[in-house]
């Protein structure tokens, strides 16, 4: 049975678009309970697949959980309506080498705009 989608993609983050879709906000997502913000999202995200991890039994604390001395930052897109629409776990490079998408969930085009948008801002940085 096909469960989901795993995508691994390597590209320069210089080289995408700056398409933040209007009425849609980028942030890092300041709270010390990053599951209860992104449960709904992720809700919305596994309803579209049958997969083996409900919400309840996605492995929250190994993908928000910091390891290997780098630091997990969450990030989430917003819609119009405030509603957090996509998010992404994010990791800066360790050393030289290049920063990484710990998990990805997105619903809709304007998300995933958004979500390319946030990564083209944080690889110009």
């Amino acid at each position: 049975d096909w469960v989901g989608e795993m995508q691994e993609v390597t590209l320069p983050l210089r080289e995408l678009p700056r398409r933040l879709p209007d009425g849609w906000s980028v942030a890092a997502l300041e709270t010390d309970a990053p599951r209860a913000d992104l449960h709904e999202a992720y809700t919305r995200y596994a309803r579209r697949y049958r997969g083996a991890f409900t919400p309840d039994s996605h492995k929250w604390n190994d993908h928000l959980g910091h390891s290997d001395g780098r630091t997990t930052y969450p990030y989430v897109c917003r819609d119009p309506r405030g509603r957090i629409a996509g998010y992404l776990l994010w990791r800066y490079p360790d050393g030289d080498g290049p920063g990484d998408v710990r998990q990805w969930v997105s619903a809709t085009p304007e998300s995933d705009a958004a979500l390319l948008t946030l990564l083209r801002d944080l690889g110009m940085q």
